[in-house]
């Protein structure tokens, strides 16, 4: 007969109120970090010129990518092993960890640096110039809090992150307002605002994580671990950008800097669902790969499905209905939008959302080459498809683009489902 553990449940499950206590802290910290994110968005929506928010936006992106490739090679590692063969060695490993993060951000900010360096000869906007640069400074701040945010997850002190992510909005909150009343709020002052409200807010969080017994955990240890689980993630990280933000950059070429602030003031009413999903989505991880070892992974998964599904449909109808007032009431006139545009926007919830279940469920069966497959699908249909319509569409054809991008990832994990049952199997890695 299998033992109990502490909870009163068999060694290998979780009782729902355990994991609800757990879901209730992962969403206040996703809630948190995204409410102050938001707070400022919307600042900046209504304090500055269409071109200085376009400027913010586009560079967000950028920084976005540059965090996809963090989360692949750092953050989605330090998970698996931080809480498998490092379980004893955490400190130590976390140590390891934040040795790599500063190498590696090191690197994305010269990149963002030299990719500033290379705007500023093609003659674009002093703006853009400017607020690339700024990001590039403030990258390795910001990423070290994303860091520091999923190691509690690992070290099972949710609540380190929660307590953050207060300060942090406070923080974000009251400098964007000071910045505002001093006359110095700008895309830039933005990006610095939030490297340094991060800078207090990761510190807060990796002071305690970091002590601990001293078992040290070598960077030569740690680093083939790393490499080699890291690059299917990393792969279908970086495809999984495209559909979303490639044609945010493209926008202001193809258009105009204010196009791409008004996509993205239409993207920030939906990004609380997806923040949400992505929190739950990492506490589903271990529960699918429980379930999965058990044979018996259907259940949880239509039950995932159907509430983010009819969660993602409520939210969309809201949208469709409310959204034009809320938007203007949020954005104080400067950004309009008609209830067709919304809609849309509310439905790429479904697809996309559905997707993130599915692309976790498979990352529980250890097969991340399926995840990848589905993300080139998407960007390859972007590229084809998403470019032409955004072209001769403006911002309607982006999010129709984004629309069908996250209806053929969904299919094609969908059609892998049906194609096989899934079962724990050895990582695959791509050729060298």
């Amino acid at each position: 007969m299998p033992a109990l553990s502490r909870s009163g449940t068999r060694s290998g499950t979780e009782s729902p109120f355990r994991w609800g206590k757990r879901a209730t802290a992962a969403l206040a910290d996703q809630a948190l970090f995204a409410l102050a994110n938001f707070t400022l968005n919307v600042i900046l929506a209504r304090s500055l010129p269409p071109h200085q928010y376009g400027a913010f936006a586009v560079c967000f992106s950028v920084l976005l990518l540059l965090g996809n490739v963090h989360q692949a090679i750092i953050i989605e590692p330090m998970m698996v092993f931080g809480a498998g063969r490092f379980a004893d060695r955490l400190p130590g490993a976390l140590r390891a960890i934040v040795g790599i993060h500063v190498r590696a951000s090191v690197l994305g900010t010269l990149l963002l640096l030299a990719a500033a360096i290379v705007t500023w000869t093609l003659d674009a906007q002093a703006t853009l110039v400017t607020t690339l640069a700024a990001a590039g400074l403030a990258a390795p701040f910001i990423l070290l809090l994303w860091l520091a945010r999923r190691a509690t997850y690992v070290a099972g002190r949710v609540h380190l992150a929660v307590a953050s992510g207060a300060g942090y909005f406070f923080l974000i909150a009251g400098g964007a307002v000071g910045l505002h009343w001093l006359n110095a709020l700008s895309a830039a002052s933005s990006f610095a605002l939030m490297a340094a409200a991060s800078s207090v807010a990761g510190g807060s969080i990796l002071s305690p994580l970091l002590k601990g017994p001293s078992h040290h955990v070598s960077f030569k240890e740690l680093l083939p671990l790393v490499y080699g689980y890291g690059r299917w993630s990393l792969a279908s990280s970086l495809l999984a950008w495209i559909p979303t933000n490639l044609l945010l950059l493209a926008l202001p070429i193809i258009a105009t800097l204010s196009e791409a602030a008004a996509y993205r003031a239409a993207f920030n009413v939906v990004m609380p669902v997806l923040l949400a999903a992505s929190a739950l989505t990492t506490l589903l991880l271990p529960s699918f790969t429980k379930r999965i070892r058990a044979g018996d992974y259907r259940p949880l998964l239509r039950a995932t499905l159907a509430i983010f599904g009819c969660s993602s449909a409520a939210y969309s109808v809201l949208l469709a209905v409310a959204g034009p007032r809320i938007l203007t009431v949020l954005y104080g006139g400067e950004y309009t939008f008609d209830r067709l545009f919304l809609a849309l926007f509310g439905l790429l919830l479904l697809p996309e959302t559905a997707w993130m279940i599915l692309a976790t469920l498979f990352r529980a069966a250890e097969k991340p080459n399926y995840v990848f497959w589905s993300a080139l699908l998407a960007a390859a249909s972007t590229l084809i498809v998403g470019v032409p319509l955004t072209v001769f569409q403006g911002i309607y054809g982006t999010i129709i683009a984004a629309i069908l991008a996250a209806l053929i990832q969904l299919t094609t994990l969908l059609l892998f489902l049906n194609k096989e049952p899934l079962a724990i199997v050895s990582v695959r890695r791509p050729p060298s």
